[in-house]
């Protein structure tokens, strides 16, 4: 799916039926890592717009149906995984490696310029407001001192909150004033932290 008209005809074939598969596999395998890691990769490969592949003709409401399925799939497995029970040797391999994927793919479908995000507001759908609050709360309930032990997971939370700061702060003024605070302490330590590039990207937000 490396151009336009591959990924179109990919998009077709595997919308809705088959991308709503998935979220069967997420829902019934959410606490099995060697099912559901490969199910949400699947997921973040499928909305990253690398070399401008997706492109939806402007009367298109495609890039609004994918991101409905990313929202639902997202809140399957983050609303799971929070009710998640798990020993502290199993919290990288049961929360936080599926919690990178999903700030990945948030992350991705956000800065992707394929989706018209205003739609939702303008029409009540909770497709935004859902995705958003799912995965702020999998953020804010992870301690920033575990964040930071894992480079994959700071780099893929400080990614998420420079996009999410960029693109949708009034969304994130919508969220709980808890969210809004984990994310502003985590920007500050980013910002004294020793990493240059988590710096720069705190700075950035």
């Amino acid at each position: 799916m490396s151009n336009r008209r591959l990924y179109n005809a990919f998009f077709d074939w595997i919308y809705p039926d088959r991308i709503r598969a998935l979220h069967h596999v997420i829902q019934e395998f959410y606490d099995d890592p060697p099912v559901v890691i490969p199910a949400l990769k699947f997921l973040a490969e499928f909305v990253s717009n690398k070399s401008q592949r997706i492109v939806f003709d402007c009367s298109s409401a495609n890039g609004i149906l994918l991101f409905r399925e990313v929202s639902k799939a997202l809140t399957i497995y983050g609303m799971r995984v929070l009710s998640l029970s798990y020993a502290p040797h199993q919290a990288y391999s049961l929360r936080h490696k599926g919690v990178i994927v999903c700030l990945n793919t948030l992350t991705r479908t956000m800065s992707g310029s394929y989706v018209n995000f205003g739609v939702f507001a303008l029409y009540g759908d909770r497709a935004l407001a859902d995705a958003l609050e799912v995965v702020l709360q999998l953020v804010s309930t992870t301690s920033i001192e575990t964040i930071m032990a894992y480079p994959k997971l700071s780099r893929a939370c400080f990614r998420f909150v420079e996009v999410l700061c960029h693109n949708h702060c009034p969304a994130l003024g919508e969220r709980d004033p808890q969210h809004t605070m984990s994310i502003l302490n985590l920007l500050l330590h980013g910002l004294r932290g020793s990493d240059l590039n988590i710096s720069s990207q705190s700075a950035a937000a």
